[in-house]
């Protein structure tokens, strides 16, 4: 059996600082290096002395999940004779040291008893400083700290403080991006969809959840994907979701040094030439997991939670879930294949099934195969392990494991532990399920909904003037909706217009008889909602002349609107039940025409079935006008 286990990682926002110089988003204070503030020399820098061979040797491109690099020991010894203190003013001194590391494409810092004091500040940056990351204080101080990614084989640490002293910081690790297959940015298959191709328009929500992640375990750098996922108490609780073979064996440390980046997508279809910048956060802890591999029993999910809450001017949304097991229709997978940018796969068809196994109603995984869209044929690849499976109702129902499928093979499975399986069937201990962190008020739920943090409530509701009317006759319909709503889309079954955008629409005009349903959308900034009323307008004829008088009138007219004559019958009954027969009539000018001289004088029911609906008229027949 062939384990060919998958990672994906997530979604970055751009946020420039200048027209050339950006701030890598993670937990930090405004602030700029003293480099770009002040003329400094150029720090000393330390040859790492990587030579393609060492990676050669410990590389195996079989390594599951895919490999991103590792990460360099920093011995003791760096610190006696390492880095520059420069004063750049009668109060601040600034400490600066670089790394070098050929052949690798990006760099980060492992920090170890990170206890910066009031008013000291650290930096990170690149070579030209075009990025970097910080300014970080002691709200980011702790046993461990690790840094985002800087691009380039340079990576620079600036400490700012108003003393030469003792580094409050041990640099224990230099993390080293090295794909010698082309892996990481710009990695991904030419089949690949990027997310905000118009495959997306309808998953911009749940993409702001999507995260890459890059995984610690040992020396070991890997790339995953996961999820933020809501639970019932819906606080923001920072949980991520994830595959359990990413870091399958990665220490409480390598969880505290595992990095997560947010919003790493193009702006639009494209491939863009540069990296984007991601949202990144640093450091979790385990809660929850599946063992590995996952044939019989297990999902292969593993939940950890962020050492940092997520800031509600973020955005990024919490996703829904749905731990029902009903077989998914259709759906999407959003995922980092090779540690790339976002990209979106498309499915319609879901299988319960074991993995690489047999179909099973009872098994723990779905099966899925990829269709061509629009934009391209995705399928997924290695960095998408952990991938979110979203349903056609926008919900989580399950995670990456593996799969064949890949550009050069788009209609090969894959496979995904199923939510179902993930909330209590892997063991029964709290750490091997995701009940107890998910449903912490044991509401039972079988769905959740997402949600952004501290967003505004948001509920879509509506009522009319009248609910019943005749052929022809309009109707006022009102907004009663809760929220800041920024957009609205009515639909009007059987109505005239059949769709507005206005808050309040104009008068909808009904010209056949019928019942039909009215349904709103409104749209916040960062939420949708919809209410459907079915059968809530009913369309009814109008009866004339009513009484008929025989001695009077000749015929008797019943608006029904513009239905074809041929979807039309005519049968009438007395008061008491009994059938008076099929009533012969004449349609024109959207109504029928009949004669009921043939009955005798009383109160009868016609009924007149359209398009086979059937609606009763009631009509009271005289044999002359009474006084």
């Amino acid at each position: 059996m062939k384990f060919n286990f998958k990672i994906l990682p997530g979604i970055f926002i751009t946020l420039l600082l200048t027209a050339s110089l950006q701030i890598i988003a993670q937990v930090h204070i405004e602030g700029k290096p003293a480099a770009l503030l002040f003329k400094l020399q150029e720090p000393k820098v330390i040859n790492l002395k990587v030579q393609d061979s060492v990676f050669e040797n410990g590389w195996s491109k079989n390594e599951l999940p895919l490999k991103a690099g590792y990460s360099f020991k920093i011995s003791e010894k760096f610190y006696n004779n390492s880095g520059n203190w420069v004063k750049i003013n009668d109060q601040k001194f600034v400490w600066r040291a670089s790394f070098f590391a050929e052949g690798v494409k990006s760099m980060n810092i492992y920090f170890e008893d990170f206890y910066l004091s009031n008013n000291e500040k650290l930096f990170v940056y690149s070579k030209n400083i075009n990025r970097f990351l910080g300014a970080f204080t002691k709200k980011n101080n702790g046993k461990y700290f690790a840094t985002g990614m800087v691009n380039g084989n340079i990576i620079t640490v600036e400490y700012i403080t108003d003393r030469i002293k003792t580094l409050p910081f041990v640099i224990k690790e230099i993390g080293l991006i090295f794909h010698p297959d082309g892996k990481d940015f710009g990695g991904a298959g030419d089949c690949e969809v990027p997310v905000n191709c118009s495959e997306g328009d309808d998953w911009q929500k749940q993409k702001s959840g999507v995260t890459r992640i890059l995984v610690k375990q040992g020396s070991g750098l890997y790339w995953c994907t996961g999820s933020l996922i809501n639970n019932t108490a819906v606080d923001g609780m920072p949980y991520i979701l994830t595959a359990n073979h990413c870091g399958r064996s990665s220490s409480a440390a390598d969880y505290s040094e595992w990095v997560f980046d947010f919003n790493f997508e193009s702006e639009d279809c494209s491939r863009p030439e540069t990296a984007p910048v991601p949202i990144t956060f640093t450091g979790a802890s385990l809660i929850a997991n599946g063992t590995t591999p996952a044939k019989d029993v297990s999902s292969d999910f593993k939940l950890v939670l962020l050492d940092d809450s997520i800031p509600s001017a973020y955005h990024l949304f919490f996703n829904g879930w749905d731990r029902t097991g009903e077989t998914p229709d259709y759906g999407v997978v959003i995922h980092h294949p090779q540690g790339d940018i976002k990209f979106i796969s498309t499915y319609d068809e879901a299988v319960s099934t074991f993995y690489y196994g047999a179909e099973n109603p009872d098994a723990p995984f779905w099966k899925v195969t990829w269709v061509e869209t629009e934009n391209g044929h995705g399928v997924t690849e290695g960095g998408s392990s952990g991938s979110p499976l979203f349903n056609e109702k926008g919900l989580v129902t399950g995670t990456l494991t593996g799969g064949n499928a890949s550009c050069t093979d788009v209609n090969s499975p894959d496979y995904f532990g199923k939510f179902f399986s993930h909330w209590d069937k892997n063991g029964t201990s709290p750490e091997e399920q995701l009940k107890p962190w998910l449903d912490p008020e044991n509401t039972g739920a079988k769905t959740l909904k997402g949600f952004y943090k501290n967003q505004e409530i948001l509920s879509a509701g509506f009522y009319s003037d009248v609910n019943k009317v005749n052929v022809g006759s309009s109707v006022k319909f009102y907004d009663n909706s809760e929220g800041t709503i920024v957009k609205y889309h009515w639909n009007f079954e059987g109505g005239d217009p059949e769709i507005s955008d206005e808050k309040n629409p104009p008068l909808v005009n009904y010209k056949n008889p019928g019942k039909y349903s009215v349904e709103l959308i409104v749209e916040s900034q960062y939420d949708v909602d919809s209410v459907i009323k079915e059968n809530f307008i009913e369309v009814i004829g109008s009866v004339y002349p009513n009484p008929f008088v025989k001695s009077v009138n000749d015929k008797v007219h019943i608006l029904i609107g513009d239905t074809p004559q041929e979807n039309i019958d005519l049968n009438v009954y007395d008061i008491s039940g009994k059938y008076e027969g099929n009533i012969n009539f004449e349609y024109k000018n959207n109504e029928v025409v009949f004669y009921p001289g043939f009955l005798s004088a009383g109160v009868y029911i016609v009924y007149v079935t359209i398009n086979n609906m059937e609606t009763p008229y009631k009509l009271v027949v005289l044999n002359k006008l009474e006084n």
